[in-house]
């Protein structure tokens, strides 16, 4: 479990170095995915408000459960959540801020498409929310990155992706974001 909250902490740090490599801009073709909380069923888990961003989720309880304490370093990086399975299983969720320059999602789409470590990279809409969601190898780890009013990019990561028992989960929870409600 320790291994897979090191790598959401990897990949907070991968993403940030990139963040500053936007000077160049390229134009790429990017597929499209659309998911709907209607697609799934979330039976035994909770739906949680994520307040300091904005936006609600699905997650298992013993995620949940499993929050953690962020470290000065992890909120010096951008993190403002981290929450680990507490049952003893693999299963890692983390929310992070860039605190990058990024005019929309095309452009984060294409620096991604053009450099290594990312696949996957397709345009998403997440419940009428325009999002990307790309995944990275290196680190089993599928990200949901979401364009902000100040041109941030808020992401969120879920580990590990390639874990068959985790897959499912984590479309689950990918596919529950909405926008919290005031």
């Amino acid at each position: 479990m320790k291994k897979y909250l090191a790598m959401l902490l990897a990949v907070l740090m991968l993403a940030s170095l990139s963040s500053a490599a936007f000077a160049e801009s390229t134009t790429v073709e990017i597929d499209t995915v659309e998911l709907s909380i209607d697609d799934w069923n979330y039976e035994g888990g909770v739906t949680t408000t994520i307040s300091n961003v904005g936006i609600k989720i699905w997650l298992p309880e013993y995620l949940v459960d499993g929050e953690q304490e962020l470290t000065e370093e992890e909120e010096s990086r951008g993190f403002l959540l981290k929450m680990e399975d507490v049952e003893g299983g693999p299963l890692a969720f983390a929310v992070a801020g860039l605190g990058a320059d990024i005019e929309s999602l095309e452009e984060y789409a294409a620096y991604l498409l053009t450099n290594d470590g990312y696949t996957s990279v397709k345009m998403a809409d997440i419940n009428d929310i325009p999002a990307l969601v790309y995944y990275m190898p290196s680190l089993d780890t599928e990200a949901v990155a979401f364009h902000l009013n100040n041109n941030d990019i808020l992401e969120l990561y879920f580990t590990p992706a390639a874990d068959e028992a985790c897959s499912d989960l984590i479309r689950a929870m990918i596919s529950s974001i909405q926008v919290a409600e005031d």
